[in-house]
């Protein structure tokens, strides 16, 4: 038998551990912190990701007998980018709508009609907070200006925890034998 599920559990587990890591970082840092919270978030997840990327391919190829192994590759990598289109669609509808939330609960320092406030809430979401706030009065705007970043903060922190809580929605393939799945001879 082949020597490769042992090796790729633990690096799959690892992965998944430092994505974890990372992202539990990223949901629970401070609203005000700096950037190198974001950044060790941000490297520990992207490492554990590049892990899990790397070794999917290998066990995908593996558990496929040789003549269907380019199947199986094919297959792996639409998965894959099916996955993460899915994944960032969702959670940037989160991060809208989170942000949006957060500025209607704030509505009696903006003083705009709903409509309006709905508009400034999808600009600020796409991060151009300036030109959300160019378009508030110039006597509104330090009261808009900190609604929004708090907005974008906490919208960014929910689409974190999103992120974070995601993985185990999902049916992990840390072991291809849990799918009853057995590596070729080699």
């Amino acid at each position: 038998m082949a020597a490769f599920p042992s090796s790729s559990r633990a690096l799959l587990g690892l992965g998944r551990l430092l994505v974890a890591i990372g992202d539990t970082v990223l949901a629970f840092a401070p609203l005000q912190s700096d950037w190198t919270n974001y950044a060790i978030g941000g490297l520990t997840s992207g490492l554990g990701t590049g892990l899990i990327n790397g070794e999917m391919s290998n066990v995908a190829i593996g558990i496929m007998p040789a003549s269907r192994s380019g199947m199986a590759s094919g297959i792996n990598s639409t998965m894959r980018i099916v996955g993460m289109t899915a994944g960032f669609g969702g959670i940037g509808a989160g991060l809208t709508a989170a942000i949006s939330h957060d500025l209607t609960s704030q509505a009696d320092k903006l003083h705009g009609p709903a409509p309006q406030r709905g508009a400034l809430g999808t600009e600020v979401a796409t991060g151009d907070i300036n030109g959300a706030a160019a378009s508030v009065p110039a006597a509104l705007r330090g009261a808009f200006r900190a609604a929004a970043d708090h907005a974008f903060s906490t919208g960014m922190r929910t689409a974190f925890i999103v992120g974070r809580a995601s993985p185990s929605w999902a049916r992990s393939p840390a072991s291809p034998s849990s799918a009853g799945l057995k590596p070729r001879r080699r």
